[in-house]
């Protein structure tokens, strides 16, 4: 699912064919893992943490698709769901390789990073 989301970006910087299909399935990998549909390694459990990853990477998805309002609910829903710092660091890191791939997003990114700057500083 990760491949297909860095597919799907590679594809749109490069205005090629077929990034929407490649984020299309990224979303719907990140969307079971948010839903804690992804098995545990060894139990079949949910792994904790898992609804975190998984909205982040259904953050950084719609941001990629420049669907804005489903970005921001899904970061909504990521920082609601208790993400450690490496977690939000990671979304950080994604949304800075986004904005070097597509300039075009970089003002709609801005104040989603601010929020995740803010809760970053409020971790411990």
């Amino acid at each position: 699912f990760r491949s297909h989301y860095e597919e799907g970006l590679t594809l749109r910087a490069m205005a090629r064919p077929g990034w929407e299909q490649c984020l299309a399935r990224a979303v719907e990998r990140f969307a079971r893992d948010a839903a804690g549909a992804g098995p545990g390694p060894a139990t079949g459990e949910a792994v904790p943490g898992e609804a975190a990853t998984g909205e982040g990477g259904l953050f950084v998805a719609h941001c990629a698709l420049s669907s804005w309002e489903e970005a921001d609910r899904h970061l909504t829903r990521f920082l609601a769901a208790a993400p450690h710092r490496g977690q939000v660091g990671e979304v950080l890191a994604d949304l800075d390789a986004l904005a070097q791939a597509i300039a075009s997003a970089t003002e709609h990114l801005r104040p989603f990073r601010h929020r995740l700057e803010d809760a970053l500083a409020a971790l411990p």
